[in-house]
């Protein structure tokens, strides 16, 4: 405990002996930063903000902008010192007072993703069929409005009693968005277009039947919403959900015209995604 009373004390005087404060009309240099020290124990004292020097009787004292001259001609010289202690210390205090309040800077505002990348997995229910999705995507922020497009590819197997159906569906979708940020997330809602091509092939389990393959165009008008967490400047995670309906259709037919797999209707997919800003 000795210890550290011993090592304030040389962290006091250390600070007063920085003070540029000279001998004054027979006050020591001395007494008068400790005196000082004392007064403004409590606050930070910064060297530069203070200076005193004197010419004969007459002490000037500067703190930052003001200054101030003092005669002693009238003060006992034992309570010289303890004078212009107290003049200094009322100097600082009122300079503090009159500095303006420091502003805190506000918080950094996140960062502008004008463009960005991502690729993500989800699944697609066409009818009441199920399809796992790959998908790639891009967006661009104009401000007010974003484009947002991707490209996105389907793939599965289905099996009947008469046939093992491979169902492969590759699209590209295209559509403004209106982006709604709230702090680190993004959100935004679109409609647009889904165009793509279709193929359907079939391997018969039957000897007396034979698969066959096609193909054509799908289109479907969506509408889209998607969610975005920014984590730092470059990198996202997004979920996107998009709703559509298939106004170009394919369909495969039994040998006896029966419909056996169908991309037509409603169409429903969710996808999640990492996505790097550019």
């Amino acid at each position: 405990m000795r210890l550290l009373f011993a090592w304030l004390a040389l962290v006091s005087v250390a600070r007063a002996d920085e003070l540029s404060i000279a001998d004054c009309a027979g006050a020591s240099a001395q007494a008068i930063r400790k005196l000082v020290q004392l007064e403004l124990a409590s606050q930070e004292l910064v060297a530069r903000e203070v200076s005193l020097h004197c010419e004969g009787t007459q002490a000037r004292i500067t703190v930052q902008t003001q200054a101030l001259t003092l005669s002693l001609d009238e003060t006992q010289p034992e309570a010289r010192a303890r004078l212009l202690a107290l003049t200094i210390a009322e100097l600082v205090a009122t300079h503090r007072l009159e500095e303006p309040a420091r502003v805190e800077a506000p918080p950094p505002a996140p960062p502008v993703r004008r463009s960005s990348l991502w690729l993500g997995a989800g699944a697609l229910r066409q009818g009441s069929l199920w399809l796992p999705t790959l998908v790639a995507g891009a967006a661009y922020d104009f401000g007010r409005l974003a484009g947002q497009g991707d490209l996105a590819f389907e793939a599965r197997s289905v099996g009947s009693a008469q046939a093992s159906t491979r169902v492969r569906v590759l699209s590209l979708s295209l559509a403004p968005m209106i982006p709604l940020p709230h702090r680190r997330f993004t959100f935004a809602l679109g409609a647009g277009l889904r165009v793509g091509w279709a193929w359907l092939a079939a391997e018969a389990r039957d000897d007396a039947l034979v698969g066959r393959s096609l193909s054509g165009v799908y289109v479907a008008p969506i509408a889209r919403g998607a969610a975005a967490y920014t984590w730092n400047a470059r990198w996202a995670t997004r979920l996107d959900l998009e709703l559509g309906y298939a106004v170009k259709a394919l369909r495969g037919l039994d040998a006896d015209g029966v419909t056996l797999l169908k991309l037509e209707g409603l169409r429903t997919s969710a996808t999640l995604s990492l996505s790097l800003a550019l």
